[in-house]
């Protein structure tokens, strides 16, 4: 499972997606911290957006539109790809609740195991949108993450 950083370009009727590097959310000088560390009391405790644009300049890459945010989850056969869209999140009571967005890309056995699409990949440019929704939550104290509060052992998942 890991926040990857790719490089996506369109081109005709494909897009194709290259490797850059990993993205650490959590941590004390992680991105989540740094942008908290910047909201005033009520704006933090009110909730607040994250946008990919942001988080990429926050985690130390040049602002450039062609840079995107995958999520990882393969394993056992199956390509999970998750590309995020953007985090919405709320401080309270020492811990980042956090929802991130995500267009799921790839979630299907594809013939090709993870390895192929850990450098590069390619994929057609129009295909059907399926929405996730991810709820996690980091401590303020550590900037590790915790079990959110309520653990519905569910994911949401809807149409684009």
């Amino acid at each position: 499972m890991a926040f990857l950083f790719y490089r996506k370009r369109s081109t005709g009727g494909v897009v194709r997606y290259e490797q850059l590097q990993p993205l650490k959310l959590g941590g004390k000088n992680g991105p989540i911290a740094r942008h908290v560390a910047t909201l005033k009391g009520e704006q933090s405790e009110a909730g607040w957006e994250l946008p990919v644009a942001t988080l990429t300049q926050l985690a130390g890459l040049p602002a450039a539109e062609e840079v995107t945010v995958l999520f990882d989850i393969s394993g056992n056969g199956i390509v999970c790809l998750y590309e995020l869209r953007n985090i919405a999140g709320l401080l309270r009571s020492g811990k980042v609740n956090l929802a991130l967005d995500f267009d799921v890309l790839v979630d299907a056995p594809v013939g090709k195991t993870s390895a192929d699409f850990k450098k590069a990949f390619e994929l057609p440019a129009v295909q059907p949108k399926k929405r996730l929704r991810e709820i996690l939550v980091l401590g303020t104290d550590d900037w590790k993450w915790e079990k959110p509060a309520l653990n519905l052992g569910a994911t949401l998942v809807g149409p684009g």
